[in-house]
């Protein structure tokens, strides 16, 4: 069982990822739409036999779209219509430094199973704002450090399918679950980001 001699022996191993997949939040007075979202981290973790310990770094790109929106303005006064419509998209830049406990399920063969969670203390670096509007078809878009709540946390949670290439290295897929502890505006209680993506890389064992 190579699976079992090389991900479920002690010593460090090195893992660096990148992924893609979709984000969004949730709202009480509208839904958001989802969006792309991508993340690319390194995790230096030590491995007890089974058990599997890690710390890294990663960026994370999280957000949504409202569709249809209307100023004040745009509205006209006699018919109560708007007039002029715009879509807005948000994206949130996270520095993300997730602290990871995982458990190896080896299998028969190359393959092994693993399991596992991350409280990820956050940094949100930027906030990126797109307003398209319609029918004119203008696009304004915006860009701002200034942010409510620049620390933030998140929960993550992930099934790391590894094949295991030599006794040192293997390369893995990884559906993986964020979500964001605490509101990321404060202006909108209960405000937080979700993302929802497929990370790969490799596993490299010291």
């Amino acid at each position: 069982m190579c699976s079992v001699s090389t991900f479920a022996q002690k010593g460090f191993f090195i893992k660096p990822n990148i992924g893609s997949g979709i984000t969004s939040t949730r709202m009480l007075t509208t839904t958001p739409r989802k969006i792309h979202g991508t993340t690319a981290g390194i995790q230096l973790g030590y491995s007890f036999s089974r058990l599997r310990l890690g710390i890294g770094a990663a960026i994370l790109n999280t957000g949504f779209c409202l569709k249809n929106l209307a100023f004040e303005s745009g509205y006209n006064p006699q018919t109560g219509t708007a007039t002029e419509t715009f879509d807005y998209t948000t994206r949130f830049n996270d520095l993300l430094i997730p602290i990871s406990v995982g458990f190896t399920i080896p299998t028969r063969g190359k393959l092994a199973i693993i399991p596992e969670v991350s409280f990820a203390p956050s940094f949100t670096l930027r906030n990126t704002s797109k307003f398209e509007y319609q029918p004119s078809g203008d696009i304004t878009r915006n860009t701002t450090t200034h942010i409510a709540n620049r620390f933030t946390t998140f929960g993550i949670a992930s099934v790391n399918l590894v094949y295991n290439i030599t006794p040192h290295i293997g390369i893995f897929l990884s559906p993986t679950y964020y979500r964001s502890f605490n509101n990321v505006l404060k202006a909108r209680p209960g405000f937080t980001m979700y993302a929802i993506t497929a990370n790969a890389g490799v596993i490299w064992k010291l």
